[in-house]
């Protein structure tokens, strides 16, 4: 996703979720998906 690959660089970028600044990435749909993709 181009951030820092740890979980608090996640949920800061996660926190700043709003109507003027929304990212489907960082909904729970594609976070998910990639933790399936890694438990396989």
């Amino acid at each position: 996703m181009g951030g820092a690959p740890m979980l608090a660089a996640f949920l800061a970028e996660a926190r700043k979720q709003s109507r003027q600044n929304w990212r489907d990435e960082y909904t729970a749909g594609p976070v998910i998906n990639y933790l399936r993709q890694q438990l396989d």
